[in-house]
């Protein structure tokens, strides 16, 4: 937001005052107190165009906590409409926040369209509604519009995901040692001392990471993964990134299925020697080496899943572009 401010070429203390001493009439007195009693003052280290963005010294303001559960991915319980309790995935993966098939109509929201989604599998069209305002303890979260696909059918065990927008609007804290979620004012929000920032490009509304896949004690690759909290593995990679590092393990490894957006794909399983975010190493990640389907977009090596993460405690900050890590001990 832009601030007004009143030019002042004066010295200043170390409040940020002007010192009376240097004013030489007393119209500049006036204009003084007149700027500080309508508001048009600022001190100059701030200035009219200072960020919002930075982390601020203000205490930080915790929102609402709320039980986590742990199903290979986080879940969390919202209520709808005052009254209807659903149970929602935590998914860093999807962009728009989703409801099962039949739950739209149950909660009589207005349909407002249908739109493309790109899964692991290919194409579905999803339907459009109006959104509904879900209410987590103390906070509440509205977004424009949710969606409703077809494969969500299959999803018996929840009610739907909340995607990018949740995130956006909130500092999202996954404590899976404590079973709790958090959600933090992204404005006054800061960190606890001991945990570890991993900086976040997005790739669209997805958050991705700058890693090294090591492969063996001679072989260390550098790569970009999308992070995918919706997602139970520790690591998904993409085919054409397994081709190019020639992946497939000699002995080909374990066949498995991943399901997701637009139906399932196979998969071979590898354990790899680490992964090294930042500083930070995770020691033998499964991955899925996927050899067909898309893993992630052209030119990634594919995503991490919530499987790293399960026994941490981590905050997904999208206000300051940071994914902090409170390391295990």
């Amino acid at each position: 937001m832009q601030r007004l401010a009143v030019e002042n070429t004066e010295d200043t203390s170390l409040t940020g005052q002007p010192s009376w001493g240097t004013l030489s009439t007393m119209r500049a007195r006036w204009l003084y107190l007149l700027a500080a009693t309508t508001g048009l003052l600022r001190s100059p280290a701030i200035g009219a165009e200072a960020a919002t963005d930075a982390p601020t010294n203000s205490p930080p303001v915790l929102i609402a906590e709320l039980p986590l559960q742990i199903r290979g991915q986080p879940y969390i319980r919202a209520k709808v409409a005052g009254t209807n309790e659903l149970l929602l995935m935590l998914d860093t993966g999807f962009g728009r926040t989703m409801l099962t098939p039949g739950i739209p109509e149950k909660l009589e929201l207005e349909q407002r369209g249908s739109y493309k989604v790109d899964g692991i599998a290919g194409e579905e069209e999803a339907r459009l509604f109006a959104g509904p305002k879900f209410e987590f303890g103390t906070a509440t979260f509205q977004p424009r519009r949710i969606g409703s696909t077809p494969s969500e059918a299959r999803m018996k065990r929840r009610d739907g995901i909340l995607g990018s927008e949740f995130f956006q609007k909130f500092i999202v804290e996954i404590d899976a040692p404590g079973k709790k979620l958090r959600l933090h004012d992204p404005v006054r929000f800061e960190p606890p001392t001991n945990t570890v920032a991993i900086s976040l490009h997005f790739r669209g509304s997805t958050p991705m990471v700058d890693a090294s896949l090591i492969v063996s004690a001679t072989n260390t690759i550098p790569a970009q993964f999308l992070i995918d909290t919706g997602c139970t593995s520790d690591l998904c990679i993409e085919k054409d990134f397994v081709t190019k590092y020639e992946l497939v393990p000699a002995e080909n490894g374990s066949k498995s299925t991943r399901v997701g957006a637009g139906g399932s794909v196979d998969t071979v399983t590898r354990v790899f020697t680490a992964l090294k975010l930042g500083d930070q190493e995770y020691k033998k990640p499964e991955a899925n080496l996927f050899l067909e389907g898309e893993a992630a977009e052209a030119g990634l090596a594919g995503h991490i899943g919530y499987g790293i993460w399960h026994n941490r405690r981590i905050f997904f900050d999208y206000r300051h572009k940071k994914l902090w890590i409170v390391p295990s001990k």
